[in-house]
Protein backbone atom coordinates (compact mmCIF):
# COMPACT_ATOMS: atom_id res chain seq x y z
CA UNK A 1 0.00 0.00 0.00
CA UNK A 2 2.89 2.21 1.06
CA UNK A 3 4.61 1.52 -2.28
CA UNK A 4 1.77 1.88 -4.05
CA UNK A 5 1.28 5.34 -2.63
CA UNK A 6 4.34 6.31 -3.13
CA UNK A 7 4.33 5.66 -6.98
CA UNK A 8 1.09 7.68 -7.12
CA UNK A 9 3.26 10.69 -5.65
CA UNK A 10 5.73 10.00 -7.74
CA UNK A 11 3.56 9.82 -10.79
CA UNK A 12 1.72 13.21 -10.13
CA UNK A 13 4.90 14.89 -9.23
CA UNK A 14 6.07 14.01 -12.59
CA UNK A 15 3.23 15.02 -13.98
CA UNK A 16 2.80 18.55 -12.40
CA UNK A 17 6.72 18.91 -13.19
CA UNK A 18 5.94 18.15 -17.17
CA UNK A 19 3.06 20.59 -16.68
CA UNK A 20 5.13 22.99 -15.04
CA UNK A 21 8.12 22.65 -17.64
CA UNK A 22 5.77 23.12 -20.78
CA UNK A 23 3.75 26.18 -18.84
CA UNK A 24 7.33 28.04 -18.43
CA UNK A 25 8.71 26.71 -22.19
CA UNK A 26 5.35 27.70 -24.08
CA UNK A 27 5.49 31.87 -23.23
CA UNK A 28 9.00 32.14 -24.26
CA UNK A 29 8.38 29.65 -27.77
CA UNK A 30 4.78 31.50 -28.63
CA UNK A 31 7.10 34.91 -28.04
CA UNK A 32 9.55 33.52 -30.68
CA UNK A 33 6.93 31.62 -33.26
CA UNK A 34 4.60 34.87 -33.19
CA UNK A 35 7.67 37.59 -33.41
CA UNK A 36 9.49 35.11 -36.31
CA UNK A 37 6.44 34.27 -38.50
CA UNK A 38 3.97 36.74 -37.74
CA UNK A 39 5.38 40.53 -36.52
CA UNK A 40 8.70 40.60 -38.65
CA UNK A 41 6.94 38.85 -41.44
CA UNK A 42 3.95 41.92 -41.35
CA UNK A 43 7.33 44.45 -40.91
CA UNK A 44 9.04 43.07 -43.83
CA UNK A 45 6.19 43.41 -45.67
CA UNK A 46 5.82 46.70 -44.93
CA UNK A 47 9.62 47.71 -45.41
CA UNK A 48 9.64 45.84 -48.76
CA UNK A 49 6.15 48.32 -49.96
CA UNK A 50 8.52 51.27 -48.96
CA UNK A 51 11.14 50.02 -50.90
CA UNK A 52 9.31 49.41 -53.99
CA UNK A 53 8.94 52.98 -53.59
CA UNK A 54 12.74 54.57 -53.09
CA UNK A 55 13.62 55.02 -56.42
CA UNK A 56 10.51 57.46 -57.06
CA UNK A 57 10.98 58.88 -53.53
CA UNK A 58 14.46 60.21 -54.56
CA UNK A 59 13.23 61.33 -57.40
CA UNK A 60 11.04 63.39 -56.12
CA UNK A 61 13.70 64.74 -53.48
CA UNK A 62 15.88 65.48 -55.68
CA UNK A 63 12.74 67.64 -57.82
CA UNK A 64 12.63 69.65 -54.41
CA UNK A 65 16.26 70.28 -54.18
CA UNK A 66 16.33 71.65 -57.28
CA UNK A 67 12.80 73.63 -57.17
CA UNK A 68 13.72 75.04 -54.03
CA UNK A 69 10.08 75.66 -52.87
CA UNK A 70 10.59 77.46 -49.28
CA UNK A 71 14.00 79.34 -48.59
CA UNK A 72 16.49 77.21 -45.78
CA UNK A 73 14.84 76.96 -42.58
CA UNK A 74 16.71 78.68 -40.11
CA UNK A 75 16.23 78.38 -36.17
CA UNK A 76 16.58 82.14 -34.75
CA UNK A 77 13.23 83.60 -34.02
CA UNK A 78 10.15 81.61 -33.28
CA UNK A 79 6.44 82.41 -34.43
CA UNK A 80 5.04 80.04 -31.77
CA UNK A 81 3.79 82.89 -28.88
CA UNK A 82 2.24 85.27 -31.72
CA UNK A 83 0.22 82.72 -33.23
CA UNK A 84 -1.00 81.47 -30.15
CA UNK A 85 -2.21 84.55 -29.48
CA UNK A 86 -4.28 84.85 -32.20
CA UNK A 87 -5.23 81.09 -33.55
CA UNK A 88 -5.44 78.93 -30.94
CA UNK A 89 -4.66 75.12 -30.85
CA UNK A 90 -6.64 72.05 -31.35
CA UNK A 91 -6.48 70.49 -27.88
CA UNK A 92 -7.36 71.18 -24.23
CA UNK A 93 -5.96 73.96 -22.56
CA UNK A 94 -4.82 76.39 -25.36
CA UNK A 95 -6.69 79.06 -26.52
CA UNK A 96 -6.33 82.05 -28.71
CA UNK A 97 -6.45 85.63 -26.99
CA UNK A 98 -8.57 86.95 -30.32
CA UNK A 99 -12.04 87.55 -31.00
CA UNK A 100 -11.33 87.49 -34.90
CA UNK A 101 -10.85 83.58 -35.07
CA UNK A 102 -15.02 83.04 -35.18
CA UNK A 103 -15.10 86.09 -37.92
CA UNK A 104 -12.26 84.41 -40.44
CA UNK A 105 -14.42 81.04 -39.92
CA UNK A 106 -17.58 82.35 -41.02
CA UNK A 107 -15.73 84.36 -43.94
CA UNK A 108 -14.42 81.15 -44.85
CA UNK A 109 -17.62 79.39 -45.11
CA UNK A 110 -18.17 81.18 -48.90
CA UNK A 111 -16.59 79.13 -50.98
CA UNK A 112 -14.03 81.11 -53.39
CA UNK A 113 -12.20 79.42 -56.37
CA UNK A 114 -8.46 80.31 -56.31
CA UNK A 115 -8.39 79.83 -60.14
CA UNK A 116 -11.28 82.53 -61.09
CA UNK A 117 -10.71 86.52 -60.48
CA UNK A 118 -14.23 86.72 -60.59
CA UNK A 119 -14.61 84.53 -57.35
CA UNK A 120 -11.70 86.19 -55.66
CA UNK A 121 -12.96 89.46 -56.77
CA UNK A 122 -16.24 88.86 -55.38
CA UNK A 123 -14.96 88.01 -51.89
CA UNK A 124 -13.71 91.38 -51.79
CA UNK A 125 -17.01 93.52 -51.76
CA UNK A 126 -17.98 91.31 -48.54
CA UNK A 127 -18.12 93.83 -45.91
CA UNK A 128 -17.25 91.22 -43.25
CA UNK A 129 -13.73 91.29 -44.67
CA UNK A 130 -13.21 94.79 -43.07
CA UNK A 131 -14.55 93.34 -39.66
CA UNK A 132 -11.19 91.02 -39.63
CA UNK A 133 -8.14 92.11 -37.94
CA UNK A 134 -5.47 90.01 -39.66
CA UNK A 135 -3.07 93.01 -39.56
CA UNK A 136 -0.95 90.94 -37.45
CA UNK A 137 -0.18 88.61 -40.35
CA UNK A 138 2.25 91.00 -41.40
CA UNK A 139 4.28 90.83 -38.14
CA UNK A 140 4.94 87.15 -39.23
CA UNK A 141 7.79 87.96 -41.68
CA UNK A 142 10.01 88.74 -38.86
CA UNK A 143 10.41 85.47 -37.98
CA UNK A 144 11.75 82.23 -39.22
CA UNK A 145 10.63 79.19 -37.92
CA UNK A 146 7.58 77.89 -35.93
CA UNK A 147 8.71 75.70 -32.93
CA UNK A 148 5.16 75.24 -30.98
CA UNK A 149 6.94 72.92 -28.52
CA UNK A 150 8.03 75.78 -26.81
CA UNK A 151 4.37 76.70 -25.67
CA UNK A 152 4.38 76.30 -22.03
CA UNK A 153 1.53 73.86 -21.45
CA UNK A 154 3.14 71.68 -24.61
CA UNK A 155 6.28 71.77 -22.19
CA UNK A 156 4.41 71.08 -19.07
CA UNK A 157 2.99 68.00 -20.73
CA UNK A 158 6.13 66.53 -21.91
CA UNK A 159 8.73 67.71 -19.12
CA UNK A 160 5.66 65.02 -17.17
CA UNK A 161 6.93 62.17 -19.57
CA UNK A 162 10.13 61.71 -17.57
CA UNK A 163 8.13 60.64 -14.73
CA UNK A 164 5.76 58.19 -16.36
CA UNK A 165 6.32 54.85 -18.22
CA UNK A 166 7.63 54.85 -21.74
CA UNK A 167 3.78 53.83 -22.86
CA UNK A 168 2.48 56.52 -20.92
CA UNK A 169 4.64 59.16 -22.51
CA UNK A 170 3.66 57.53 -26.22
CA UNK A 171 0.30 58.14 -24.83
CA UNK A 172 1.40 61.71 -24.20
CA UNK A 173 2.78 62.60 -26.94
CA UNK A 174 -0.16 61.16 -29.40
CA UNK A 175 -2.14 63.34 -27.52
CA UNK A 176 -0.08 66.74 -27.35
CA UNK A 177 -2.17 69.78 -28.43
CA UNK A 178 -1.17 71.21 -32.05
CA UNK A 179 -1.74 74.57 -33.63
CA UNK A 180 -4.92 75.02 -35.65
CA UNK A 181 -2.86 75.32 -39.32
CA UNK A 182 -5.91 75.38 -40.99
CA UNK A 183 -7.32 79.11 -39.23
CA UNK A 184 -3.49 79.74 -39.72
CA UNK A 185 -4.06 79.23 -43.64
CA UNK A 186 -7.26 80.67 -43.52
CA UNK A 187 -6.00 84.67 -41.77
CA UNK A 188 -3.08 84.21 -44.44
CA UNK A 189 -5.83 84.10 -47.33
CA UNK A 190 -8.00 87.11 -45.35
CA UNK A 191 -4.49 89.40 -45.22
CA UNK A 192 -4.18 88.62 -48.73
CA UNK A 193 -7.51 90.01 -49.62
CA UNK A 194 -7.65 92.88 -47.19
CA UNK A 195 -4.22 94.21 -49.53
CA UNK A 196 -5.47 92.99 -53.00
CA UNK A 197 -8.14 95.54 -51.98
CA UNK A 198 -5.31 98.14 -51.04
CA UNK A 199 -3.53 97.38 -54.68
CA UNK A 200 -0.65 95.35 -52.54
CA UNK A 201 -1.71 92.16 -54.07
CA UNK A 202 1.99 90.83 -54.57
CA UNK A 203 2.60 92.36 -50.86
CA UNK A 204 -0.31 89.96 -49.61
CA UNK A 205 0.95 86.71 -51.77
CA UNK A 206 4.40 87.21 -50.21
CA UNK A 207 3.43 86.90 -46.72
CA UNK A 208 0.64 84.00 -47.57
CA UNK A 209 4.04 82.09 -48.90
CA UNK A 210 5.68 82.89 -45.94
CA UNK A 211 3.15 81.83 -43.90
CA UNK A 212 3.53 78.71 -45.84
CA UNK A 213 7.26 78.30 -44.55
CA UNK A 214 6.65 78.77 -41.07
CA UNK A 215 3.94 76.17 -41.40
CA UNK A 216 6.69 73.83 -43.36
CA UNK A 217 9.37 75.15 -40.26
CA UNK A 218 7.13 73.14 -37.79
CA UNK A 219 8.29 69.66 -38.71
CA UNK A 220 4.34 68.31 -38.26
CA UNK A 221 2.72 66.56 -40.80
CA UNK A 222 -0.65 68.53 -40.36
CA UNK A 223 1.96 71.39 -40.88
CA UNK A 224 3.55 70.04 -43.84
CA UNK A 225 0.03 69.47 -45.49
CA UNK A 226 -1.28 72.45 -45.22
CA UNK A 227 2.09 73.94 -45.83
CA UNK A 228 1.17 72.19 -49.42
CA UNK A 229 -2.29 73.08 -50.08
CA UNK A 230 -0.72 76.73 -49.48
CA UNK A 231 1.68 76.35 -52.61
CA UNK A 232 -0.65 75.23 -54.49
CA UNK A 233 -2.99 78.15 -53.50
CA UNK A 234 -0.64 80.33 -54.02
CA UNK A 235 0.10 79.34 -57.81
CA UNK A 236 -3.87 79.61 -58.69
CA UNK A 237 -3.86 82.86 -56.83
CA UNK A 238 -1.25 84.25 -59.36
CA UNK A 239 -2.49 82.98 -62.33
CA UNK A 240 -5.80 84.21 -61.90
CA UNK A 241 -4.95 88.05 -60.82
CA UNK A 242 -1.90 88.12 -62.57
CA UNK A 243 0.22 88.17 -59.87
CA UNK A 244 4.23 86.80 -59.65
CA UNK A 245 4.47 83.67 -57.36
CA UNK A 246 7.43 82.21 -55.92
CA UNK A 247 6.76 78.43 -57.22
CA UNK A 248 5.62 79.11 -60.39
CA UNK A 249 6.42 76.42 -63.00
CA UNK A 250 7.04 74.12 -60.17
CA UNK A 251 3.63 72.08 -59.62
CA UNK A 252 5.92 68.80 -60.21
CA UNK A 253 7.78 69.55 -57.07
CA UNK A 254 4.76 70.48 -54.67
CA UNK A 255 3.08 67.41 -55.61
CA UNK A 256 6.59 65.94 -54.66
CA UNK A 257 6.39 67.91 -51.38
CA UNK A 258 3.02 66.46 -50.56
CA UNK A 259 4.17 62.96 -50.82
CA UNK A 260 7.08 63.28 -49.60
CA UNK A 261 5.65 64.81 -46.29
CA UNK A 262 3.35 61.95 -45.72
CA UNK A 263 5.96 59.28 -46.61
CA UNK A 264 8.89 60.58 -44.33
CA UNK A 265 7.12 58.59 -41.22
CA UNK A 266 7.38 55.30 -42.91
CA UNK A 267 10.99 56.39 -44.61
CA UNK A 268 12.19 56.69 -41.32
CA UNK A 269 10.55 53.86 -39.89
CA UNK A 270 12.88 51.61 -41.62
CA UNK A 271 15.81 52.87 -39.44
CA UNK A 272 14.48 50.65 -36.69
CA UNK A 273 13.19 47.51 -38.88
CA UNK A 274 17.02 47.42 -40.73
CA UNK A 275 16.79 47.72 -44.33
CA UNK A 276 17.95 51.51 -44.51
CA UNK A 277 18.95 52.99 -47.30
CA UNK A 278 21.85 55.23 -47.27
CA UNK A 279 20.76 57.38 -50.34
CA UNK A 280 18.25 59.35 -47.78
CA UNK A 281 21.30 60.30 -45.54
CA UNK A 282 21.40 63.90 -47.48
CA UNK A 283 17.96 64.41 -46.96
CA UNK A 284 17.35 64.35 -43.37
CA UNK A 285 17.03 67.54 -42.80
CA UNK A 286 13.90 69.92 -42.16
CA UNK A 287 14.52 71.90 -45.30
CA UNK A 288 12.77 68.25 -47.29
CA UNK A 289 9.79 68.09 -44.57
CA UNK A 290 12.15 65.02 -43.21
CA UNK A 291 11.18 65.89 -39.25
CA UNK A 292 7.67 64.76 -39.07
CA UNK A 293 8.76 61.59 -39.64
CA UNK A 294 11.74 61.73 -37.14
CA UNK A 295 9.65 63.17 -34.21
CA UNK A 296 6.81 60.48 -35.13
CA UNK A 297 9.11 57.74 -35.14
CA UNK A 298 11.86 57.83 -32.57
CA UNK A 299 9.08 58.66 -29.79
CA UNK A 300 7.07 56.24 -30.86
CA UNK A 301 9.83 53.48 -30.42
CA UNK A 302 10.83 55.31 -27.28
CA UNK A 303 7.13 54.99 -26.24
CA UNK A 304 7.65 51.05 -26.57
CA UNK A 305 11.47 50.53 -25.27
CA UNK A 306 9.42 49.18 -22.58
CA UNK A 307 8.14 46.85 -24.44
CA UNK A 308 10.76 45.84 -26.91
CA UNK A 309 14.25 46.61 -25.88
CA UNK A 310 14.47 45.31 -22.13
CA UNK A 311 15.34 41.25 -22.75
CA UNK A 312 15.84 38.54 -20.26
CA UNK A 313 16.97 34.67 -21.34
CA UNK A 314 15.20 33.35 -24.87
CA UNK A 315 13.47 36.64 -25.45
CA UNK A 316 13.47 37.97 -28.94
CA UNK A 317 16.42 40.65 -28.84
CA UNK A 318 15.19 43.76 -30.57
CA UNK A 319 18.48 45.50 -28.68
CA UNK A 320 19.79 46.47 -32.56
CA UNK A 321 16.94 47.89 -33.38
CA UNK A 322 17.25 50.62 -31.10
CA UNK A 323 20.63 51.20 -31.56
CA UNK A 324 20.02 52.03 -35.22
CA UNK A 325 17.05 54.38 -34.15
CA UNK A 326 19.21 55.86 -31.46
CA UNK A 327 21.88 56.89 -33.83
CA UNK A 328 19.16 58.51 -36.16
CA UNK A 329 17.57 59.75 -33.36
CA UNK A 330 21.00 61.58 -32.01
CA UNK A 331 21.59 62.68 -35.83
CA UNK A 332 17.62 64.44 -36.15
CA UNK A 333 17.23 65.47 -32.89
CA UNK A 334 20.54 68.32 -33.92
CA UNK A 335 19.43 68.78 -37.05
CA UNK A 336 15.44 69.01 -36.28
CA UNK A 337 16.42 71.17 -32.65
CA UNK A 338 14.18 68.82 -30.96
CA UNK A 339 15.79 69.75 -27.59
CA UNK A 340 12.38 70.64 -26.08
CA UNK A 341 11.51 66.33 -26.26
CA UNK A 342 14.25 65.25 -24.83
CA UNK A 343 12.07 63.80 -21.55
CA UNK A 344 10.36 61.29 -23.93
CA UNK A 345 13.98 60.12 -24.62
CA UNK A 346 15.50 59.76 -20.62
CA UNK A 347 15.84 56.43 -19.07
CA UNK A 348 12.67 55.41 -17.51
CA UNK A 349 12.45 55.42 -13.70
CA UNK A 350 12.03 52.19 -11.72
CA UNK A 351 9.23 53.91 -9.42
CA UNK A 352 7.25 54.66 -13.22
CA UNK A 353 7.44 51.21 -14.38
CA UNK A 354 5.74 49.49 -11.30
CA UNK A 355 4.49 45.71 -11.14
CA UNK A 356 0.49 46.88 -10.49
CA UNK A 357 -0.84 49.95 -12.62
CA UNK A 358 -4.03 51.91 -13.09
CA UNK A 359 -5.38 53.05 -16.53
CA UNK A 360 -2.81 51.28 -18.61
CA UNK A 361 -2.25 53.15 -21.47
CA UNK A 362 -1.41 50.14 -23.57
CA UNK A 363 -5.63 49.30 -23.53
CA UNK A 364 -6.14 53.07 -25.13
CA UNK A 365 -3.62 51.18 -27.86
CA UNK A 366 -4.70 48.18 -28.60
CA UNK A 367 -8.71 48.42 -28.02
CA UNK A 368 -10.18 52.02 -27.29
CA UNK A 369 -13.80 51.23 -26.52
CA UNK A 370 -12.21 49.12 -23.69
CA UNK A 371 -10.09 52.52 -21.94
CA UNK A 372 -13.73 53.64 -20.14
CA UNK A 373 -13.41 49.94 -18.68
CA UNK A 374 -9.86 50.35 -18.15
CA UNK A 375 -10.40 53.45 -15.56
CA UNK A 376 -11.83 51.57 -13.43
CA UNK A 377 -9.34 48.28 -12.73
CA UNK A 378 -5.75 47.79 -11.95
CA UNK A 379 -3.58 45.36 -14.05
CA UNK A 380 -0.62 44.08 -13.95
CA UNK A 381 2.05 45.90 -16.02
CA UNK A 382 2.83 43.48 -19.24
CA UNK A 383 6.34 45.65 -19.15
CA UNK A 384 7.14 44.41 -16.44
CA UNK A 385 6.28 40.09 -17.38
CA UNK A 386 9.12 38.92 -20.02
CA UNK A 387 7.73 37.73 -23.88
CA UNK A 388 4.28 38.66 -22.82
CA UNK A 389 5.81 42.03 -23.19
CA UNK A 390 7.08 41.50 -26.59
CA UNK A 391 4.15 40.25 -28.03
CA UNK A 392 1.99 43.33 -26.92
CA UNK A 393 4.51 45.75 -27.74
CA UNK A 394 5.04 44.58 -31.32
CA UNK A 395 1.21 44.37 -31.86
CA UNK A 396 0.85 48.19 -30.62
CA UNK A 397 3.75 49.00 -32.84
CA UNK A 398 1.13 46.66 -35.93
CA UNK A 399 -1.30 49.08 -35.16
CA UNK A 400 0.63 52.30 -35.13
CA UNK A 401 1.05 51.89 -39.02
CA UNK A 402 0.22 55.03 -40.75
CA UNK A 403 -1.09 55.11 -44.13
CA UNK A 404 2.46 57.04 -45.21
CA UNK A 405 2.22 55.54 -48.95
CA UNK A 406 -0.74 56.80 -49.59
CA UNK A 407 0.15 59.19 -52.75
CA UNK A 408 2.59 56.44 -53.81
CA UNK A 409 0.38 53.68 -54.17
CA UNK A 410 -2.16 55.71 -55.21
CA UNK A 411 0.15 56.60 -58.51
CA UNK A 412 0.70 52.58 -59.08
CA UNK A 413 -2.87 51.63 -59.76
Amino acid sequence: MAKSNFQFLRLITSVFGVLSFLTIAIVPITDRILTAYYFLPNLLDENRNIEKHHEAMLTDLKSLEKAQLFKKVSFKQNVQQLVTQHVGWRGAGIASETNSKHLVKEFMKVSVDFKNASSIQARLNDPALELIDAAWIEKLSDYDHFDFSSNPVIQSEIEHARNVSSIDRFAIFSNLPIPDYLTLRDYAFVYFLQQLKLGKGQRGLETFHHVAYLAHSSGNLLGQMTASYMLRSENNLAAALKLQSNVKGKDDAIIAYRKLSAAWSGIVRQKWIGKWNPNFDRYLTPDFGACSGACENTTTFEGLKDYLQVKTVFESDFRLHYKRMHQLQNQLSEVCHMENYQPFFSDVLTEANPIIIRNPAYVAFLKPQLIKDAKANTFFNPARLPYVRRILGLEILAKRKLNSLKYYDEEKR
